[in-house]
C-alpha cells in the first residue's frame, strides 16, 4: 500500500487552465491549455498532452469559482502519461 503524501484534501475541479512554460532555448513564454482534474490547498492535478518535466516551474492562470482568474506559480512534482501533479509555490499578486 502506497503512503499518502498529501497534507490537504483534494476536491474535484474540472476547469480549463492556461499554463505558461518558459522555453529554455529562447527564454520566451509559451501558453498551453490544459484541464484540471482536482485541486487542494497544496496543488493541482492536470490532464495534459505536454511533456512537463518534474521540477519544472510553471505559471498557471486559472479561474477559481466565479471570481476573476488567478495566476499562481507551481512546481511539477510528478508526471505519468497524460497527467501531472503540481505543487503550488506562490501566487502572482500583480493581477
Amino acid at each position: 500500500m502506497a503512503v499518502e503524501k498529501r497534507w490537504a484534501p483534494r476536491s474535484k475541479f474540472n476547469r480549463k487552465v492556461e499554463v505558461l512554460d518558459q522555453k529554455a532555448s529562447t527564454g520566451s513564454l509559451k501558453a498551453d491549455v490544459c484541464y484540471s482534474q482536482d485541486i487542494s490547498k497544496g496543488g493541482i492535478n492536470l490532464e495534459t498532452s505536454h511533456g512537463y518535466k518534474p521540477n519544472s516551474i510553471l505559471k498557471l492562470n486559472l479561474q477559481l469559482f466565479e471570481k476573476k482568474p488567478v495566476n499562481v506559480f507551481a512546481k511539477v512534482v510528478w508526471r505519468k502519461e497524460n497527467r501531472c501533479g503540481l505543487k503550488f509555490m506562490a501566487f502572482d499578486q500583480k493581477r
